[in-house]
């Protein structure tokens, strides 16, 4: 992924939580807090789950 990779990682981790925050929260969980929360923590293990990124 290259230079990249993080930048990558930081986007498909925001996407996935935010379809898990829209969609698999029951209601009585479903506050802005919580979404926002899960939003941020799926992003952050998935910007740390993608390899570093390397100098071209």
């Amino acid at each position: 992924m290259g230079n990249y990779s993080k930048l990558i990682g930081s986007i498909v981790g925001g996407v996935a939580g935010l379809l898990v925050a829209r969609g698999l929260l029951p209601e009585e969980w479903a506050t802005t807090e919580i979404q926002g929360a899960i939003v941020v923590l799926l992003s952050a293990v998935a910007t740390y789950a993608f390899p570093a990124n390397k100098p071209s």
